[in-house]
């Protein structure tokens, strides 16, 4: 894993959730910073449904500011491939400001 610089702050980790489960299986620990976000799973959809050349032409036209429809016939798919999408930009905003 790599190091943050020093202009990156280390984010503050939620407590441990202790979860109990019935007999016969023993406690369980789960640790909340394991999880993704929504962001983050969504990138993973977005890659496996969409051919990278698309999504290079998706964040060129968002960072000219153009705008874009995202249209499927599940809103799970599409709210997953527009915050992945979004997410990938913000990424590239990122990267092009340091």
């Amino acid at each position: 894993r790599n190091t943050p610089s020093s202009s990156w702050a280390e984010p503050t980790s939620p407590p441990m959730l202790n979860v109990s489960l019935p007999s016969p299986l023993a406690p369980l620990v789960l640790d909340p910073r394991a999880f993704l976000t929504a962001a983050e799973w969504s990138v993973g959809v977005l890659l496996t449904l969409v051919p990278p050349h698309i999504v290079f032409q998706l964040i060129n036209q968002l960072l000219l500011e153009r705008s874009l429809i995202v249209t499927g016939a599940h809103a799970g798919v599409v709210t997953a491939c527009t915050l992945g999408i979004t997410r990938l930009c913000m990424i590239v905003y990122v990267l092009d400001c340091i």
